[in-house]
């Protein structure tokens, strides 16, 4: 018996909608895209599988038996469609559901099929499959894995979508709080307070710090700190001319900088009081009437 032959399930197409509309359940998009991918492989009899969402923010997620020759050609193909992507609106013309891609490894013997993610003819993403030779879909069953694999794709975009929807929501939910607070007290204190709270929430930080410019001895005052530093560094002082915050005390302007350890304006010190390792930085001045006050 063929091993066409022995996947009876596969012309079922009713069966594969329910499967895309349960997938729906999930609540965040990693789970979702797992369970799609643990079916593809069950059902498909793929060797291995391999989903990338490239927006919002992008989504990596593989199941099955990956040799070292499939996994480079999958990062190869995915930097590809991310980069793409990135450059600006990669549209495709033709049917709603195009066809499956498909390259022979000659190293691990495997087939892969490719399907592109698309949202109103736009690409955000891919889905791979990779089967052994004598497995590969063909014909009926061919057309149904695609049609399953854009409804996969089009369920992880739709939660993931709904996911920083979500997130938006919550960080909505926080600035109320503040500007509620801000508006039933004249404590100055509770103010810094919690607006330190709503940023350090919102920026998912693991520290924060309100540093206030103390101009006649020319340094910066940690007036308010959270997270692993705060008992050790409020009231503390540091120059006006060191670290990234006294860069942007300085200039005015605000920073972002991804890669803290090796950027020249960093002031190892703060760490080395603390034993707190930055990895990254967010700072931006406080100022009024055009003159800053201290940095956030």
């Amino acid at each position: 018996m063929s091993s066409q032959a022995a996947l009876p399930n596969l012309l079922d197409s009713r069966r594969y909608l329910e499967k895309s509309i349960a997938l729906l359940n999930h609540r965040e998009p990693v789970g979702l895209a797992a369970e799609a991918l643990s079916v593809l492989l069950t059902d498909f009899q793929a060797k291995a599988g391999s989903l990338f969402y490239a927006v919002r923010p992008p989504l990596r997620v593989r199941r099955g038996d990956f040799a070292e020759e499939l996994s480079t050609h999958l990062d190869q193909w995915e930097t590809s469609v991310e980069d793409k992507v990135a450059t600006g609106p990669w549209k495709m013309d033709g049917p709603q559901v195009p066809s499956l891609a498909s390259r022979t490894l000659q190293g691990p013997g495997l087939t892969v099929l490719y399907s592109l993610i698309l949202e109103d003819q736009e690409v955000v993403g891919s889905v791979c499959l990779a089967f052994d030779q004598e497995q590969v879909p063909t014909d009926s069953s061919r057309k149904l894995l695609a049609d399953f694999l854009q409804s996969v794709g089009k369920a992880v975009g739709l939660v993931a979508e709904l996911t920083l929807t979500k997130e938006r929501l919550g960080q909505l939910s926080l600035f109320y709080q503040v500007a509620q607070s801000m508006a039933s007290t004249f404590d100055l204190g509770k103010v810094l307070d919690d607006t330190m709270q709503l940023a350090t929430a919102v920026l998912d930080a693991s520290a924060a710090a309100l540093m206030m410019v103390d101009e006649d001895a020319r340094e910066l005052i940690f007036e308010y700190a959270y997270g692993e530093m705060g008992n050790v560094l409020n009231k503390q002082r540091t120059p006006l001319d060191e670290g990234i915050a006294g860069w942007v005390a300085s200039r005015g302007v605000p920073v972002l900088v991804n890669d803290a350890q090796n950027d020249a304006r960093f002031n190892p010190n703060v760490d080395t009081r603390t034993g707190f390792l930055t990895k990254s930085v967010v700072c931006a001045p406080i100022q009024i009437r055009g003159r800053t006050i201290g940095v956030l």
